[in-house]
């Protein structure tokens, strides 16, 4: 019977904390996406008659509504995510997938969330909510690669998820700082009172976006490893290190071939590891078997066709079944 649960899988033969540990580091990246696409919610009514100072009412002049600069800052951050995840397959294979959240993603997003904290104009903070969204759009497409080529078979599935439970946890996280910041009223050119979160608080949001994107940083420099998959083609020494940091294990590799030949078969293991402690069915050792020596078995099998005589035919029979004395 096969261990179904996490923490089986982790503790289970060859099982670490390491890919966890590796998965919940980098979705942090997941955490800035959501915090970034929920960011308008509680920051636009504080910003009305801040930094977008050309309300206008409604039809009836009993509310004010949102100018259309406004309108555009918000969706600003929807342009900018499509370039960088556009983008991001090219950054994944030239930078790797740690090195594009470390070098590229991390700071831009930093770089946008500062800005943003301190602009004055509309210029600013609509073209510093573009940096944001192509930083975060690079995000979105690295973690989840990062998560998959890190993380051992029986865990993939499991750990494929922080990435969309990081977004939807920083949508959640924007929407809970806004509603604890303090609260105040103000008075509209159309006379309507309206409650918006405290006029300087979209810039202490914003700050704390910054703050996500360099604890992002701090993560990848200081803990995470470059996945194997990308190593293997261009340091395969360094592709063993990560693969023994992230799994375990001995042996020597010796090109990438072997490196990608030691990953499938660990995944292979991994599939096979059962509560027991590591006892498999029969059926599944004979398979690793076969697997593991059809080539040789091939060749022996070639070697001997070629060098054994043909036997000899079997002795006639008679009626009786009993064997005919030879003549």
């Amino acid at each position: 019977m096969e261990n179904t649960t996490l923490g089986g899988a982790l503790k289970g033969p060859g099982g670490s904390l390491v890919p966890l540990l590796c998965a919940l580091g980098v979705s942090l990246g997941a955490v800035g996406f959501g915090y970034a696409l929920g960011y308008s919610s509680p920051a636009l009514p504080a910003m009305q008659g801040d930094i977008f100072r050309d309300l206008r009412c409604d039809d009836d002049d009993s509310e004010a509504v949102a100018s259309e600069l406004a309108s555009l800052w918000s969706s600003m951050v929807n342009i900018g995510g499509v370039v960088g995840a556009l983008s991001g397959g090219e950054f994944l294979e030239r930078f790797g997938r740690k090195g594009t959240l470390l070098y590229v993603s991390a700071p831009l997003t930093f770089v946008g969330w500062a800005w943003t904290s301190v602009s004055s104009t509309p210029s600013e903070v609509i073209v510093a909510r573009v940096v944001v969204g192509a930083g975060v759009g690079l995000a979105s497409a690295a973690v989840p690669v990062f998560i998959a080529e890190t993380s051992p078979a029986k865990l993939r599935g499991r750990l494929g998820s922080l990435n969309q439970a990081g977004v939807t946890f920083g949508i959640l996280l924007v929407y809970a700082v806004g509603y604890a910041l303090p609260h105040s009223r103000r008075d509209y050119d159309c006379g309507q009172h309206v409650k918006s979160i405290h006029p300087s608080g979209w810039r202490l949001l914003a700050r704390i976006g910054a703050a996500l994107a360099l604890a992002l940083f701090v993560v990848c420099a200081a803990y995470l490893p470059e996945t194997p998959v990308w190593l293997a083609t261009r340091d395969p020494a360094e592709a063993e290190r990560a693969r023994r940091r992230l799994r375990g294990g001995g042996g020597r590799v010796v090109d990438v071939e072997d490196l990608g030949r030691r990953l499938l078969l660990e995944d292979a293991q991994d599939q096979d590891e059962s509560v027991s402690g590591g006892e498999r069915d029969d059926d599944d050792d004979d398979f690793r078997a076969e697997d593991e020596h059809a080539d040789d078995a091939s060749s022996s099998s070639q070697t001997t066709q070629r060098q054994a005589p043909a036997p000899p035919p079997p002795p006639p029979q008679n009626d009786n079944n009993d064997q005919q004395e030879p003549a």
